[in-house]
Protein backbone atom coordinates (compact mmCIF):
# COMPACT_ATOMS: atom_id res chain seq x y z
CA UNK A 1 0.00 0.00 0.00
CA UNK A 2 2.63 2.43 0.99
CA UNK A 3 4.27 1.86 -3.00
CA UNK A 4 1.06 2.66 -4.63
CA UNK A 5 0.80 6.35 -2.25
CA UNK A 6 4.04 6.67 -3.21
CA UNK A 7 3.81 6.38 -6.86
CA UNK A 8 0.78 8.44 -6.68
CA UNK A 9 2.61 11.19 -5.09
CA UNK A 10 5.06 11.29 -7.39
CA UNK A 11 3.10 10.94 -10.30
CA UNK A 12 1.25 14.48 -8.87
CA UNK A 13 4.21 15.97 -8.47
CA UNK A 14 5.20 15.23 -12.62
CA UNK A 15 2.04 16.18 -13.58
CA UNK A 16 2.16 19.28 -11.55
CA UNK A 17 6.05 20.17 -12.68
CA UNK A 18 4.84 19.93 -15.78
CA UNK A 19 2.24 22.73 -16.04
CA UNK A 20 4.83 25.18 -14.53
CA UNK A 21 5.12 28.08 -16.57
CA UNK A 22 8.53 28.40 -17.99
CA UNK A 23 10.86 31.84 -16.18
CA UNK A 24 13.54 33.55 -17.13
CA UNK A 25 16.76 32.78 -17.34
CA UNK A 26 20.18 34.27 -15.96
CA UNK A 27 23.62 33.42 -18.22
CA UNK A 28 26.21 35.69 -15.95
CA UNK A 29 29.02 35.77 -18.09
CA UNK A 30 30.96 38.60 -15.64
CA UNK A 31 30.35 36.46 -12.73
CA UNK A 32 29.18 39.74 -10.71
CA UNK A 33 25.63 39.03 -10.15
CA UNK A 34 25.11 37.17 -6.73
CA UNK A 35 21.46 37.57 -6.90
CA UNK A 36 18.46 38.44 -9.10
CA UNK A 37 14.52 37.97 -9.23
CA UNK A 38 12.48 38.59 -12.62
CA UNK A 39 9.55 40.53 -12.13
CA UNK A 40 7.00 39.10 -14.88
CA UNK A 41 4.12 41.60 -16.17
CA UNK A 42 2.48 43.84 -15.19
CA UNK A 43 5.04 44.71 -12.64
CA UNK A 44 2.56 46.67 -10.16
CA UNK A 45 5.20 49.52 -8.21
CA UNK A 46 6.91 50.21 -11.78
CA UNK A 47 6.64 53.30 -13.19
CA UNK A 48 9.29 55.04 -16.28
CA UNK A 49 9.64 58.52 -17.20
CA UNK A 50 9.09 59.91 -20.22
CA UNK A 51 12.86 60.02 -20.91
CA UNK A 52 13.25 56.55 -19.78
CA UNK A 53 10.01 55.22 -21.56
CA UNK A 54 11.94 56.84 -25.32
CA UNK A 55 15.16 55.05 -23.86
CA UNK A 56 13.56 51.77 -23.22
CA UNK A 57 12.23 52.56 -27.00
CA UNK A 58 15.48 53.41 -28.31
CA UNK A 59 17.47 50.68 -26.85
CA UNK A 60 14.86 47.63 -26.17
CA UNK A 61 15.47 47.60 -22.27
CA UNK A 62 16.67 50.09 -20.18
CA UNK A 63 18.10 50.79 -16.41
CA UNK A 64 15.70 52.53 -14.14
CA UNK A 65 16.38 52.90 -10.36
CA UNK A 66 16.22 49.87 -8.41
CA UNK A 67 14.75 49.37 -4.98
CA UNK A 68 16.12 49.23 -1.69
CA UNK A 69 18.07 46.14 -1.79
CA UNK A 70 18.92 46.11 -4.99
CA UNK A 71 22.05 47.31 -7.24
CA UNK A 72 20.18 47.42 -10.53
CA UNK A 73 16.76 47.34 -12.55
CA UNK A 74 16.20 46.54 -16.48
CA UNK A 75 12.85 47.41 -17.71
CA UNK A 76 11.27 46.17 -20.97
CA UNK A 77 8.24 45.81 -22.86
CA UNK A 78 6.51 42.47 -24.35
CA UNK A 79 3.23 40.77 -24.36
CA UNK A 80 2.28 39.84 -20.87
CA UNK A 81 2.69 36.00 -22.24
CA UNK A 82 6.31 36.35 -22.69
CA UNK A 83 7.61 35.06 -19.08
CA UNK A 84 10.77 33.24 -20.11
CA UNK A 85 13.31 35.72 -21.24
CA UNK A 86 16.83 35.61 -21.33
CA UNK A 87 18.99 38.01 -19.13
CA UNK A 88 22.74 37.86 -19.98
CA UNK A 89 24.92 39.65 -18.29
CA UNK A 90 28.71 40.35 -19.82
CA UNK A 91 32.10 41.56 -18.63
CA UNK A 92 34.08 40.96 -15.87
CA UNK A 93 33.55 40.47 -12.01
CA UNK A 94 34.51 44.36 -11.29
CA UNK A 95 33.46 45.71 -14.93
CA UNK A 96 30.55 44.75 -16.38
CA UNK A 97 29.72 45.85 -20.02
CA UNK A 98 26.48 45.23 -21.37
CA UNK A 99 23.43 43.12 -20.18
CA UNK A 100 21.24 42.49 -22.73
CA UNK A 101 17.56 41.02 -22.49
CA UNK A 102 15.97 38.40 -25.10
CA UNK A 103 12.29 38.52 -24.43
CA UNK A 104 11.71 35.32 -25.06
CA UNK A 105 9.17 33.57 -27.19
CA UNK A 106 5.71 34.68 -27.72
CA UNK A 107 3.70 31.81 -26.99
CA UNK A 108 0.89 30.46 -29.63
CA UNK A 109 -2.84 30.94 -28.90
CA UNK A 110 -4.64 33.88 -27.15
CA UNK A 111 -2.19 36.51 -25.98
CA UNK A 112 -2.29 40.43 -26.15
CA UNK A 113 -0.65 42.21 -28.36
CA UNK A 114 -0.11 44.92 -25.97
CA UNK A 115 3.19 45.73 -24.37
CA UNK A 116 3.29 45.48 -20.79
CA UNK A 117 6.44 45.85 -18.51
CA UNK A 118 8.69 43.50 -17.13
CA UNK A 119 11.85 43.76 -15.19
CA UNK A 120 14.62 42.12 -13.41
CA UNK A 121 16.43 43.13 -10.44
CA UNK A 122 20.11 42.58 -9.42
CA UNK A 123 22.36 42.29 -6.81
CA UNK A 124 25.91 42.61 -7.40
CA UNK A 125 29.18 41.79 -6.07
CA UNK A 126 30.66 44.80 -5.78
CA UNK A 127 27.65 46.64 -6.12
CA UNK A 128 29.53 49.20 -8.21
CA UNK A 129 30.27 46.49 -10.77
CA UNK A 130 27.88 47.45 -13.36
CA UNK A 131 27.72 51.31 -13.18
CA UNK A 132 29.31 51.43 -16.26
CA UNK A 133 27.06 48.59 -18.32
CA UNK A 134 24.82 49.20 -21.24
CA UNK A 135 21.43 47.61 -21.44
CA UNK A 136 19.51 46.31 -24.52
CA UNK A 137 16.93 44.44 -25.42
CA UNK A 138 15.76 42.62 -28.69
CA UNK A 139 12.65 40.26 -29.42
CA UNK A 140 14.27 37.40 -30.10
CA UNK A 141 13.18 34.60 -32.73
Amino acid sequence: MRLGAFVLVVGALVIVAGCAKPGAELIDDSGAVSSWVYHPAPVADLATSAEESAAMEEAGAVRVTAPAGWDFRVVWGASSCQTAPTIRVSGTSTAVTAIEVEYGPKPPGDCPDSLELHAVDLRMDPPSAAAGAVVSGHRGG
